[in-house]
């Protein structure tokens, strides 16, 4: 979002191999989670983050490979 319209529109793609992180927001405010996160995946609250990451351990995929 180089132009910080919060819109994709028209923003070049990044097509480098990049790897993204998923992690807790540390229970920021709704309105005010700016400072938790540059470029990965957020779960605003940890009990949020906790209940993410347990779908994603219940995930048939991950059960078959762990690793």
């Amino acid at each position: 979002d180089l132009n910080r319209d919060f819109k994709r529109t028209n923003d070049k793609a990044d097509t480098e191999p990049f790897g993204v992180n998923q992690h807790w927001g540390y229970d920021a405010l709704k309105d005010d989670i700016a400072n938790t996160s540059v470029d990965c995946l957020l779960g605003r609250t940890l009990a949020g983050h906790k209940e993410f990451i347990a779908l994603l351990k219940a995930d048939l995929r991950f059960i078959a490979n762990p690793a």
